[in-house]
């Protein structure tokens, strides 16, 4: 959209662009393409027009701490009404709420939020948002539990609505944490994340009005079921009474890219010398020792 504007403005040719996001996977997308058909398509067109209005461009990553410093974060801003995934209309987070009510249960961090439709006060978000508590809930080190900031460990009971196709690896993620947690997903009575859920509920509501209880960018929605389940073991650490449970924790962020590669590198360095000592030559060859 930016780049279609500048062409109709002005002749590009011979320019140097930079464009900055504070959403890593547009960065990596544009940069060397992506597996999602959207971020693909989007790549696929900058890189058209660019092509076209013979223009080079050059994209780089930001904090949104930093572009919302510059004033500069009013499309990202905007553009997170739009998140791919999920969310609770205001009726739908008012039956979700009376329910938990009912059976005294209260959610404590959204682990798939967006600033502008999270169901509690603290969240977690895929891009780095300045007021997120997380940056990727799986790569959180518990969701069971935190350090509140009166210095205990106390248990958290996360609000959990997976955008699509993350279900099962939700509930892989949620058992093996051990995690009491509230879950929304789709109604599929034969899907194994739906059957593990309702195997360990505690109770269950039934979603039955879509498009009144849910709003998703990516289309329509189902029925949708909300699990209340605790996977936790009896030495669990106790749900929070000191009343800073509402309070945000200490921030965590998603590993850039170049830390990823740096990772990356020292892995296969160690490994380079973690090999058995006979890979070091090929048996079929004499030993240089030996025939010395």
């Amino acid at each position: 959209m930016v780049l279609d504007f500048l062409r109709a403005q002005m002749d590009l040719r011979g320019w140097q662009i930079l464009f900055v996001n504070d959403c890593m996977p547009v960065v990596i997308a544009m940069r060397k393409g992506s597996h999602s058909m959207r971020l693909q398509a989007d790549a696929e067109r900058v890189t058209l027009g660019l092509l076209e209005a013979g223009a080079k461009a050059s994209f780089l990553h930001i904090p949104g701490t930093e572009m919302v410093a510059a004033g500069t974060d009013g499309a990202s801003r905007e553009g997170a009404k739009n998140i791919l995934g999920p969310s609770c209309t205001p009726a739908g987070r008012e039956k979700i709420l009376a329910f938990l009510a009912v059976h005294g249960w209260r959610a404590t961090i959204d682990l798939f939020a967006a600033d502008c439709n999270k169901f509690t006060e603290r969240y977690a978000s895929w891009t780095d948002e300045p007021n997120s508590e997380a940056v990727d809930a799986f790569a959180m080190d518990s969701w069971n539990q935190s350090i509140c900031p009166c210095g205990r460990a106390h248990r958290e009971t996360p609000f959990i609505f997976p955008p699509k196709r993350l279900e099962r690896a939700v509930f892989k993620r949620a058992r093996s944490d051990g995690v009491r947690a509230i879950f929304v997903v789709p109604t599929a009575h034969t899907a194994a994340y739906w059957k593990g859920l309702r195997a360990r509920s505690e109770a269950q509501l039934e979603m039955t009005s879509p498009r009144s209880e849910f709003h998703n960018p990516q289309g329509t929605m189902g029925n949708h079921t909300v699990f209340l389940v605790d996977f936790g073991a009896a030495d669990s650490p106790s749900p929070a009474t000191c009343g800073q449970d509402r309070l945000r924790r200490g921030r965590r962020h998603r590993l850039g890219a170049v830390e990823l590669e740096e990772r990356s590198r020292t892995r296969a360095e160690r490994a380079k010398f973690d090999r058995p000592i006979e890979d070091e030559q090929d048996p079929s060859q004499p030993c240089e020792r030996s025939s010395a």
